[in-house]
């Protein structure tokens, strides 16, 4: 499903160029529940805003379904991320003047869904997560697990084929990520393939690979992939 070769990412600092990833070789299959783990600074969330077509690389190639996607528009990029990854973020990025109905109806709207059509998907999404009877509440009227899940159902609405969640459980207390998490295996258990950012290896341990990520590095894949796997799937 994914293909990462050769990815390098440098940003500039005034008249120096400052690498953060180094040469990355990264397969994930259709159905993989991947971590990557790694300290603030180690190029974890730089790879994830690669992955989701959120910052091109420097060098190399990136294959999103066999797509290159460093030769792709900025037009072909945004229609990838609005219909085929859902992003879930550690501060939820709820819009604080709607309802949690609403929030989860937004990216429908950018994806041009008729009113009718988006009211009845998001709650089904909402029923989904456990919020049935919470839709009409916003988000200051929601405990933080709450704005997860509804963030979550945001990010599942368009129905796409990836899950990027970066710290997801980082602005919650212990029980109330370990409810995250039980929700996330549960999304993957009916197929939905996720790769999860996280500094914390008990987060980490629920996927099926852990994948941990060193100074702009992968240091070690518990499942490593062979790069001809991709196209198997």
């Amino acid at each position: 499903m994914l293909q990462l070769r050769r990815i390098t990412k440098s940003y500039r600092m005034g008249e120096m160029a400052v690498e953060i990833l180094h040469g990355i070789d990264l397969t994930i299959l259709r159905g993989d529940y991947t971590a990557i783990v790694g300290s603030s600074g180690s190029g974890k969330s730089t790879l994830m805003n690669i992955l989701g077509c959120l910052e091109q690389p420097s060098s190399g190639q990136y294959y999103f379904d066999a797509r290159d996607i460093t030769l792709l528009s900025d037009n072909e990029r945004t229609d990838i991320r609005n219909f085929e990854i859902g992003f879930v973020f550690q501060q939820f990025n709820l819009l604080p003047r709607l309802t949690a109905l609403q929030n989860v109806m937004l990216p429908m709207v950018y994806a041009g869904y008729g009113r009718q059509e988006r009211r009845q998907r998001a709650a089904a999404m909402l029923e989904q997560v456990g919020l049935a009877d919470r839709m009409t509440n916003r988000p200051n009227q929601l405990s933080g697990g709450q704005q997860q899940r509804v963030a979550i159902a945001r990010a599942l609405v368009n129905q796409p084929e990836l899950l990027l969640a970066d710290e997801p459980t980082g602005a919650l207390d212990s029980r109330t990520g370990a409810e995250v998490i039980e929700l996330m295996s549960g999304l993957h258990a009916d197929g939905l393939t996720i790769v999860l950012v996280t500094h914390d290896p008990s987060v980490a341990k629920n996927s099926g690979r852990i994948i941990r990520i060193q100074d702009g590095q992968i240091s070690s894949d518990s499942q490593p992939r062979c790069p001809d796997d991709l196209f198997q799937n």
